[in-house]
């Protein structure tokens, strides 16, 4: 992937250079870069050759569905972002989504790339990946949100991870739309006591 596609990515959902390519593109909504060039040939080619009748439009949509699938396919079988992919496995359903827009906390969580001690002791800025509460645990997102003891309470509001994609793609509904539920999460979100925006 091109740097500045990559780099563009990254600051539209505010991600650590460490997120993969396909976890910052599948978050921030952005068709990779070949294989979007590689539809807009395919569009330019059935205009210039006129090989078809059917109107551009139609040949837009037929494009883009064939990009959304080969995407959606480099995304199943991608080795890394794989705590991305468990939380969205389907891109079509998180790019058409109409609310929940991204942040840098938000990130942190759907990536498992930010303030937990897992990815902190990665490079050093721990001693340990355990949780100080859990022994022989490792401090993740998902062991933060559904299964540490200082977070217990919010487990309940937070949709487990199998359904948060859906939980997001609701009409008019995000993680912020729940006064109680946005309350609960801003007080476990992230131990460091930072809070999803």
């Amino acid at each position: 992937m091109s740097v500045p596609y990559r780099l563009c990515a990254l600051r539209v959902v505010s991600g650590y250079e460490t997120v993969s390519d396909n976890a910052a593109l599948v978050l921030a909504a952005m068709i990779p870069v070949d294989i979007l060039a590689l539809e807009m040939t395919h569009v330019y080619e059935a205009r210039a050759g006129m090989r078809t009748n059917a109107s551009l439009e139609t040949i837009r949509a037929s494009e883009r569905r064939a990009s959304i699938e080969k995407w959606q396919a480099r995304w199943d079988t991608a080795t890394n972002g794989r705590w991305t992919h468990r939380l969205i496995p389907d891109i079509e359903s998180w790019i058409g989504r109409r609310s929940g827009e991204m942040n840098y906390h938000l990130t942190q969580f759907l990536t498992d790339h930010g303030g937990y001690r897992k990815y902190l002791h990665r490079f050093k800025h721990e001693d340990t990946p355990e949780c100080p509460e859990c022994s022989n645990e490792s401090e993740d997102p998902e062991h933060v949100i559904y299964h540490c003891t200082r977070y217990r309470s919010s487990a309940e509001y937070f949709p487990r991870p199998e359904e948060l994609m859906a939980f997001m793609t609701e009409s008019g509904v995000h993680l912020n739309s729940h006064p109680e539920r946005s309350e609960k999460m801003r007080k476990g979100a992230t131990r460091r006591g930072e809070c999803l925006k």
